[in-house]
């Protein structure tokens, strides 16, 4: 039977001094990022300094969203945002001490953390504090509250804007792969949550002698280890913003190395009726036996599938939920938490896992894409990016030679690690004839020699079961533009066409293609123009050398003029985003020379079509015509 366990765990030995004052314990708030540069470059030697006077400093660690990805931020963004707005910080790292930011005549800015010093410290430390500061916190019996008891004595009178501030921090979180882009793997004392909030608690003055009692309590969330939770309290003049004394409430630890984590869901399906896939590590000395998977589709209401097996330690296995119904082809969004039955997961972070399926059910004989429409991904396109949803995205001011000014982008620049997919819709070859072919323009630079991106194209006849590698380019190969240390954006003259022959899969219905994208922390990849299973220019000479739109765009009618060498039967197809044919012109036999057909677009929706001229039943030619309203 569980059992409540109360950890009565004052705070550093403040011995009390004479006149009613005590020791102080030297408080530092350090502002850091883990994609930040110079932060790994000052933390190991700062934190050092604060391990090396663990008895004397106790340090808030707030993890803020510049420069780039930091997954701490994005726990407890609210209470992050007003400190950092608190202390007015503009740049990382910043550290302040007692709630001042240290100006030693040091190499580096006022307020970096590798201008604090021993000296610094031991002058802080000595200078004593009206208050005594007692902290203890316990948990609840299932382990998902924290409450927390402070208790603040005044050794004489003391005035002012008053204020308690409580954090809950984590003492250590060790991560085996940098969560950012800066190598970082190592973090202390980071903030997860200030109680009640980031205002703190007025107090009001204290007489000589007093004491105050303050009750607080969090419902947890995002602990990557429960046996390192580590509470920090502190006086602090509001008005100052000078802190008075700090105390702590220590780990308690003891908890078993208990840990369930939810990796991934699968990221595509091909029918509506869709079963999800848990993939689920065990990270534990013992087998994992039973869970309660908790989930829910599109905002739903969430449903609990209670599962039992066996994964070994150390194993991953996957879990089957019960099957749901995808209400339209495109992205859908679940959410899955694992809930251990029997046993206490002590790391919150990763029994959460929020994924994006992609519904790939309606199949498309060709595909032109310009990336002209707002609306990305396309209509029954799907992309699976990072969590972060950083991967692929619309790009606008950069098109294929510079005759559009969109097209798709894969942000290698701004992602440290990891792949991304950007899916085709579903293909059906199956009544195709002629050249089968994938083609598309490419525009991309290298960083430099070190980081290097690789862009893959793969075909599934399984719906993402197993895939067949068809196109693999990386660094110096995948370069359109010499190498650049700044962001990459194509010129007009920077861009290269790749054509690949997929006349294997041609007669084959339920084909998948993907762009996989492998970042390597380099620079920017673009692609436009991409057309599969259509034509990509006249292919029949002999029956038809010209073949344009007048007006293009257009809101009512538009002209399909075109040249035929030799008499022959004229077919004209209207073709949408779908793949659904929305006008079949059967213009009959036409006389060799200049023909016109006029196509009457008033009942079209707005976008983009594909016109696809046929002579004597061949597909010969094809335009792209937008629609406007």
């Amino acid at each position: 039977m569980k059992k409540v366990l109360l950890f009565s765990l004052v705070t550093i030995g403040l011995l009390q001094v004479s006149f009613g004052q005590y020791q102080r314990t030297v408080l530092f708030e350090e502002f850091t990022q883990a994609s930040c540069g110079p932060c790994a470059s000052q933390n190991p030697g700062f934190n050092a300094l604060l391990d090396e006077n663990s008895d004397k400093t106790l340090a808030i660690k707030y993890q803020v969203w510049w420069p780039g990805f930091d997954p701490m931020y994005l726990q407890n963004e609210p209470d992050v945002d007003s400190r950092v707005g608190y202390y007015s910080v503009s740049g990382v790292p910043d550290a302040t001490m007692d709630g001042v930011h240290i100006a030693n005549d040091c190499a580096a800015y006022v307020g970096a953390p590798a201008c604090v010093s021993q000296d610094d410290i031991d002058a802080a430390a000595a200078i004593t504090s009206p208050f005594l500061i007692n902290v203890t916190h316990s948990f609840n019996a299932e382990y998902t509250t924290v409450n927390v008891h402070v208790e603040v004595t005044a050794g004489a009178d003391v005035a002012g804007t008053l204020k308690l501030q409580v954090a809950v921090t984590e003492k250590e979180i060790l991560f085996d792969t940098p969560p950012g882009s800066n190598g970082e793997t190592e973090f202390y004392g980071v903030m997860k949550k200030l109680l009640p909030s980031a205002t703190g608690t007025t107090t009001g003055a204290f007489y000589g002698g007093e004491t105050k009692s303050f009750d607080l309590s969090w419902d947890m969330s995002n602990i990557y280890n429960l046996n390192n939770i580590q509470i920090v309290a502190f006086m602090q003049d509001d008005a100052t913003k000078k802190v008075l004394q700090a105390g702590v409430s220590s780990p308690a630890a003891g908890l078993p190395v208990v840990d369930y984590a939810a990796n991934s869901v699968s990221a595509i399906t091909c029918s509506s009726e869709y079963t999800p896939v848990v993939s689920v590590t065990n990270n534990s000395a013992a087998a994992l036996t039973s869970l309660d998977v908790v989930y829910s589709i599109d905002g739903g209401a969430a449903a609990t599938y209670p599962w039992t097996g066996s994964i070994a330690a150390g194993a991953t296995g996957t879990i089957s939920l019960p099957t749901a119904t995808l209400a339209g082809a495109g992205a859908h969004d679940i959410e899955v938490e694992i809930v251990s039955v029997t046993d206490i997961d002590i790391n919150m972070v990763n029994d959460n896992v929020a994924s994006s399926i992609g519904l790939l059910d309606v199949a498309v004989p060709s595909v032109v894409e310009g990336f002209v429409e707002a609306t990305y991904p396309p209509a029954n396109w799907v992309v699976d990016n990072l969590n972060d949803g950083t991967g692929w995205s619309r790009a606008t001011g950069a098109g294929g030679y510079g005759e559009s000014t969109t097209s798709t982008k894969a942000d290698f620049y701004n992602i440290a690690v990891g792949t991304f997919d950007l899916y085709l819709p579903k293909m059906d070859f199956s009544t195709f004839t002629g050249d089968l072919n994938l083609v598309f323009d490419r525009a991309y630079a290298m960083y430099n020699a070190t980081f290097v991106d690789i862009l893959q194209i793969q075909v599934s006849e399984d719906c993402g079961a197993n895939w067949a590698d068809l196109y693999e380019k990386s660094g110096s190969d995948l370069n359109t533009a010499p190498n650049s240390t700044s962001l990459f954006k194509p010129d007009d003259d920077e861009w290269e066409t790749d054509e690949l022959d997929m006349s294997a899969y041609a007669g084959k219905s339920d084909v998948l293609v993907r762009f996989h994208a492998i970042s390597g922390y380099g620079n920017n990849l673009y692609l436009d123009n991409i057309r599969l299973a259509a034509p990509t220019g006249i292919f029949n000479i002999p029956t038809l050398n010209q073949f344009e739109l007048y007006p293009n765009p257009t809101s009512t009618n538009s002209v399909a003029s075109f040249n035929l060498i030799e008499a022959a039967d004229v077919t004209i197809n209207v073709i949408d985003v779908t793949g659904k044919v929305v006008a079949a012109i059967n213009a009959g036999n036409m006389i060799s020379g200049s023909n016109t057909v006029t196509i009457e677009t008033a009942d079209f929706a707005a976008g983009m079509y594909n016109v696809v001229i046929s002579a004597n039943g061949k597909n010969v030619a094809f335009e792209n015509l937008v629609v406007i309203k």
